[in-house]
């Protein structure tokens, strides 16, 4: 087992190595790692979200590399700034680049469920995708009867998951009005009385979800489960998802959905520590 180390946003693992972090009076990060790393094979575990979280994740990888290990592996349970992947407009920061390029000092990467495969690319090191859709259609088995990806670029981890649990998938499609305003349509099908499980990888403002469960619900489906690896839930979407939705599941990428489970309940927030586990397991053999 490597040395596991995780920032104070990233998924902890029993048995990692302790970290001291506080905040100065101005607001500037101290980080120290309690332990020798020297010859060591490194694990990182951190978000690059919210902002501070890229603040701490860069203090740590630094401080890593200043107790010369042998190695550093860096898991990003959720990539902040990784769905601009191209530049749209001329004069535009490509978000996804700058921020990956900052982390560039990790000998291998793995991603969790990334938004776009593009990022892969801006990371100059191995780099491998990860996926908690297996885990999210597992929690759906024996619940649903239809998989539904609520746009095009969710039909293949809709697959996936249908694929888990041995059910049929179809895609609705999207159009995007604006950054705030999408339209969505089913597929021809007949879903009444069908139980549906809808797939996503992020569910943010959740403007593309709360749609496609209202088609869902004028196509009489007979119960709605969603589930999705990183739930941030800005705008109260997930009090608006909770009205429409039999039960909703994500992941613990985002540790706020922890502290949502606890004051509010009515959601699953599944482990992330397993699949890393795994991940890291085989990564020695």
């Amino acid at each position: 087992m490597k040395a596991v180390l995780a920032t104070s946003t990233g998924v902890r693992i029993a048995g990692g190595i302790g970290t001291e972090v506080h905040k100065f009076p101005d607001g500037e990060l101290y980080v120290r790692i309690m332990g020798d790393l020297e010859g060591e094979d490194v694990a990182i575990i951190g978000n690059s979200y919210p902002d501070g979280g890229i603040i701490e994740l860069l203090l740590l990888m630094d401080a890593v590399r200043g107790l010369k290990p042998s190695s550093i592996k860096l898991i990003i349970p959720y990539l902040g700034y990784g769905r601009q992947d191209r530049i749209f407009q001329k004069g535009e920061a490509l978000s996804a680049r700058a921020i990956c390029g900052s982390l560039r000092s990790a000998d291998a990467v793995a991603l969790i469920d990334p938004h776009s495969p593009l990022v892969k690319n801006f990371f100059g090191c191995r780099v491998e995708e990860l996926s908690a859709i297996p885990l999210l259609a597992r929690w759906m088995e024996g619940r649903v009867d239809l998989i539904v990806a609520p746009d095009e670029g969710s039909a293949r981890r809709a697959e996936m998951a249908a694929k888990e649990i041995g059910v049929e998938f179809v895609v609705m499609h999207k159009e995007r009005k604006t950054a705030y305003d999408v339209e969505v349509n089913v597929e021809e099908k007949d879903l009444k009385g069908q139980s549906i499980g809808v797939v996503d990888d992020i569910v943010s403002t959740g403007g593309t979800m709360i749609k496609a469960c209202n088609a869902l619900r004028e196509r009489e489906a007979s119960e709605i489960y969603l589930a999705c690896t990183h739930g941030i839930f800005l705008e109260n979407s997930f009090g608006k998802l909770r009205e429409l939705c039999n039960g909703i599941a994500t992941t613990d990428s985002l540790k706020e959905n922890l502290r949502r489970k606890r004051e509010e309940g009515e959601m699953e927030v599944l482990p992330l520590a397993p699949l890393i586990l795994s991940y890291l397991k085989k990564s020695d053999e």
